[in-house]
């Protein structure tokens, strides 16, 4: 599997989304949602998660709060089934990045910082910006499917945004990222489970923010030498 994080701009390129977003200065008011009104839950300071829910009406004044309060300086990381298209990108202005290739397990640490830099980057070029991470809302289901060997997808955004919240220094480690994401979505503490595989992978976003990666280039295997033992 690819491990790096492969995105299909809708509309235009991301290159040119980006760039054209940090020259465009709008003046807006940014303002945090309200949990018992909206999706959208604000985890830090111009950061969101938008759990994709079940009542239509209550989404779409979500995206048109959005907009109002926000203007053209949010950005959508869609993280939800591609094959399954539960809104249409006009719905925010077409400011939607698709995640294409999402893991179905634990995202590698490649993707994961490489999706940390971008919600970075994209915040460092105004003031005003937001960054938002779109996900199917599903807490009730399984938190690993035997059968198609896959974490659901609340357990996948959970781990993305905890690292995320300890990446940009908001939290002191991923595991306190883990239980403001429950806090802030009204789960009970626990209730996003953590397989063991995960609990490593936390462990290893703390590891890496404190000593960096430990080799950043690629080694190759030149030769064996192997030494017969002696009759």
């Amino acid at each position: 599997m690819n491990a790096s994080v492969t995105q299909k701009r809708v509309g235009t390129k991301r290159a040119g989304l980006l760039s054209r977003f940090a020259s465009n200065v709008v003046n807006a008011t940014v303002t945090t949602f309200a949990r018992s009104d909206d999706y959208c839950v604000e985890l830090a300071p111009r950061f969101y998660v938008l759990p994709l829910g079940a009542d239509k009406t209550r989404f779409e004044g979500t995206v048109r709060k959005l907009k109002q309060n926000h203007e053209r300086h949010f950005l959508v990381w869609n993280l939800t089934e591609q094959d399954k298209r539960l809104f249409e990108p006009r719905d925010f202005d077409d400011q939607v990045l698709d995640v294409s290739n999402f893991p179905d397990y634990v995202p590698t640490m490649e993707f994961t910082f490489e999706l940390c830099n971008e919600v970075r980057y994209w915040l460092k070029q105004d003031k005003q910006n937001v960054a938002v991470f779109l996900y199917e809302d599903a807490p009730e289901a399984p938190v690993f499917d035997e059968r198609t060997l896959c974490l659901n997808k609340e357990s996948r955004v959970a781990y993305l945004v905890s690292a995320y919240l300890a990446y940009s220094g908001h939290v002191s480690t991923a595991f306190e990222g883990l239980a403001q994401f429950e806090d802030r979505l009204g789960r009970a503490e626990g209730q996003i489970a953590v397989v063991p595989s995960q609990t490593l992978y936390y462990r290893y976003l703390d590891d890496i923010r404190k000593k960096g990666f430990t080799n950043r280039e690629a080694l190759m295997l030149d030769c064996i030498f192997v030494h017969t033992i002696p009759l």
